[in-house]
């Protein structure tokens, strides 16, 4: 998930109701905030590398993406979730 305000929404919830989350930003200030503010959950610098890593073995990823002015974000169907197992999917959630 992502350190904004629908990922950290979305990563409360879900730490709240049991799971495992790890919360992925770019952002090394905010990850800090979220590292003392959400002890539940783990953080970890975004990046490509970090992401396919973590795929295989997530249960349901979201992402969500606001970029003020920017052209609305859309879903990208990478090779890379076809890793994942039967019963698993992947989510997005854009601003």
């Amino acid at each position: 998930m992502g350190g904004g305000t629908s990922g950290v929404n979305a990563a409360r919830m879900a730490a709240g109701l049991g799971a495992d989350v790890t919360i992925l930003d770019v952002d090394l200030e905010r990850l800090r905030y979220l590292d003392l503010s959400i002890i539940s959950a783990n953080t970890l610098y975004s990046s490509e590398a970090n992401l396919l890593e973590m795929m295989p073995e997530c249960d349901l990823l979201i992402g969500a993406v606001l970029l003020p002015g920017a052209k609305a974000a859309e879903i990208n169907h990478s090779p890379d979730a076809a890793k994942n197992e039967a019963g698993q999917c992947a989510r997005g959630y854009f601003n």
